[in-house]
């Protein structure tokens, strides 16, 4: 990624740098550092702590019917939840959730550290659920 520099995109101001993003005036450096701050920051996707709190609810919600062997069409206010090892009958016997992220289609990202009961043997895993609040949808995510 190639970092451009304010003083490139005004061409009125002289230009009194040698390609270094602190040299220049006074003013152009505080704007290049403003710029930097802002990239560094990203662009808004923090999740809001209600959201994070929803998502939260809607995943332990599924974990808790899962750990009590409950089918996952069992989950109150229509939530639908799609787990490969919950559907294959794998027990659930310890989850917690590490993170809610969330990207620019507004779906977040709930991750989630358990232990599974697969074929007698005990398997931890690391699973990204996809949480979609509006539909009321939780699926794994098939690329984390």
């Amino acid at each position: 990624m190639s970092l451009i520099l304010i003083n490139d995109l005004l061409p009125t101001v002289p230009q009194v740098h040698s390609g270094y993003l602190f040299e220049g005036t006074p003013m152009l450096r505080f704007a290049n550092l403003a710029l930097l701050v802002v990239l560094l920051n990203g662009c808004g996707s923090s999740v809001s702590t209600e959201d994070a709190d929803k998502v939260k609810a809607a995943v332990t919600q599924g974990m808790v019917a899962w750990q009590a062997k409950k089918q996952a069409s069992t989950l109150p206010d229509e939530w639908k939840f799609l787990d490969e090892d919950w559907k294959a009958g794998n027990a659930l016997s310890e989850y917690t959730i590490t993170n809610v992220t969330i990207d620019k289609d507004k779906l977040y990202r709930c991750w989630v550290t358990m232990k599974v009961m697969k074929q007698g043997k005990t398997v931890s895993k690391e699973i990204c659920y996809i949480v979609d609040l509006n539909r009321k949808l939780i699926n794994r995510d098939p690329y984390a």
